[in-house]
């Protein structure tokens, strides 16, 4: 009888421990999925590791060029801006496995990601740059209020959004009218408020 009791808790004890490991199995992944930047979109800035299993040698550890490329020892310069870890990855182990190694296995790693900013100027109370989020856009509208709001002297209905070599006019006043119709604002944006004629 003792016996049978012992026996089952053991076996109890067993169940238990092996719940409670596959809760902690399923936590991590859960934890590594919610952590891998599966979607994130690699640019120019964005500091990588590359490593090659197998070929220590072929490592590299630096930033994306300006040009979007990075330079690896045998197929030169890769460019990997606009892709994400996983399809950079892929197209290194393409390139690899095109004379050059069998199946080669390869692993890129988001050491540190390029700062992004936005800057505003112009009639708003706390001119400047901000840092764009990572995880969440940033429109025409929170810029703005990031900037303190606009001043009393501000021209709501011609704001300048330089992007790149050209340049828009925004008119903030019908954006507040219908919030859908806000602008994304992307990295190197420069807003400038201008001033209402008298």
């Amino acid at each position: 009888m003792h016996t049978l009791k012992n026996f089952t808790r053991a076996l109890l004890f067993v169940l238990l421990g092996a719940s409670a490991q596959a809760q902690q199995v399923r936590t991590a992944i859960a934890v590594s999925q919610e952590t891998e930047p599966s979607s994130y979109k690699l640019r120019a800035g964005d500091s990588l590791e590359i490593r090659v299993f197998k070929h220590d040698e072929l490592g590299v550890r630096g930033p994306i060029g300006a040009d979007g490329t990075v330079s690896l020892q045998f197929i030169g310069s890769v460019p990997i801006a606009g892709l994400t870890p996983g399809q950079a990855r892929s197209r290194i182990e393409a390139l690899y496995s095109d004379g050059w190694f069998k199946k080669p296995q390869v692993a890129v790693n988001i050491v540190e990601y390029a700062r992004a900013t936005v800057t505003v100027t112009g009639q708003v109370n706390r001119p400047g740059t901000f840092t764009l989020s990572r995880n969440r856009s940033m429109t025409l509208l929170e810029a703005i209020g990031t900037a303190g709001h606009f001043k009393n002297t501000a021209n709501q209905k011609h704001v300048l959004l330089k992007r790149g070599s050209k340049t828009y006019e925004v008119n903030v006043k019908n954006i507040l009218k219908n919030p859908q119709t806000d602008v994304t604002l992307r990295d190197g944006d420069i807003i400038w408020v201008k001033e209402a004629l008298l």
